[in-house]
């Protein structure tokens, strides 16, 4: 091994885990987290980490907010 990474040139990575899915691209992501199942596999103490975890639609720009506290979906859902 060489210690050396590439690129494989992908625009986004889907992700799911458990009842929750993830679109994440170099300045977004996106959750759906089934609020009706609980996310066993993440249930193990990181939720707290997260101040909107069991919030069915998340959206995150993740240039100007990193630590993912900003729910831009909730935002968007409460101004309409």
């Amino acid at each position: 091994a060489t210690g050396s990474a590439t690129s494989l040139n992908r625009d986004a990575i889907y992700a799911e885990m458990d009842f929750d899915i993830a679109v994440i691209q170099k300045e977004h992501k996106l959750v759906y987290q089934d609020t009706t199942n609980i996310n066993y596999l993440a249930k193990s103490g990181i939720y707290g980490s997260y101040p909107n975890w069991r919030q069915e639609y998340q959206l995150y720009d993740l240039t100007t907010d990193e630590l993912e506290s900003v729910n831009l979906a909730k935002k968007r859902t409460q101004s309409s």
